[in-house]
Parts: C-alpha cells; structure tokens; sequence
C-alpha cells in the first residue's frame, strides 16, 4: 500500500504534468469535436478511429504501415479499420503495385466527414482562440508544433511518413 505522504506528494504531482496536461486536453478538445460532429448529423466514430485517421494517406496506406505508424498491432489496426468500414469512411483495394497486398483508402463518404471534421476542428480552434486571446493561441500552437515535428529526435513527421528516425 502507497504511504499517505507518497500519496500526498503524488497528488500534488499528477495534475501539473505535462503529459497528464496534454492528455487532458485532447480530450476536452476531441470530446468538443464530437459533440458538434453529432450535431451536425455525422455519425460519431470511436477515439480509436480518430487515432488512426492521420495515418491513412490520401492515397492509399497498406495497413502494415498505419500499424508501424500508429505503433499499434496490426491485428488491432484490423479491428479499428472494421470499423471504420462499417460506417463506409475506409475501404480496401487491391495495391496497383503489389497484386498480394491491400491499401486503406478513404471513400467519398470518408473524405466528406474529412472535410467536415477539418471545418469544425477549424471552429474549436477558433473558439478557444476567442478564449485565450489571439497571441496566447499562436504561442500555443508555436509550442505545439515544435512538439510535433521538431522534438524530440523522431519526429511525428518522420512517423507519419513512415521515415526512420535518426539513431
């Protein structure tokens, strides 16, 4: 059993770090795209589909490499992708440069609920903009995008694109 002054120090802890902080956030910030994307008469898709839509190009993605890119299984990459393909946003086709292999694409629908999402993403941002004033939103999104793609070594560019990060 944890001592009352480890749990003390740990509740002083958790709320201020920063991954704790990120986490939090991207569920209110998610949860507040959801909320408007039932409104809107869009179905609404399970947290595990929004994790894998970023790595489906728009061209095609073999599901070997949402896996590597999401680090997730491929048999769990499988499951989220049923799912996907049951609301008609995915669907497979056969790889024009490997007959053997199946590419991830999105449908007509899929790039309809895209576009939809980007716009209502679009509008959360700028209602928390309006929150936080318009120079704390630009520093946040300065911060954020250093995060992304210039910190640390590998890069969510460089998982994304399926590159190799530095050793």
């Amino acid at each position: 059993m944890v001592s009352k002054k480890n749990i003390k120090k740990l509740q002083s802890l958790r709320p201020k770090g920063v991954s704790r902080l990120l986490l939090l956030a991207r569920r209110n910030f998610v949860t507040e795209i959801g909320a408007l994307i039932e409104k809107s008469g869009f179905p609404v898709l399970p947290d595990s589909c929004l994790m894998l839509l970023p790595y489906i190009e728009l061209e095609g993605t073999r599901s070997t490499d949402i896996a590597h890119r999401a680090s997730m299984s491929k048999q769990a990459v499988t499951q989220v992708i049923g799912i996907m393909e049951k609301v008609k946003l995915v669907e497979k086709k056969l790889d024009p440069n490997d007959a053997r292999a199946t590419l991830i694409s999105f449908t007509e629908f899929g790039a309809a609920y895209l576009m939809h999402m980007h716009t209502i993403i679009n509008k959360v941002e700028s209602d928390l903009g309006e929150k936080i004033g318009e120079e704390q939103m630009a520093l946040f999104r300065s911060v954020l995008d250093f995060m992304a793609y210039s910190w640390p070594a590998a890069t969510a560019n460089q998982i994304i694109s399926g590159a190799k990060p530095p050793e």
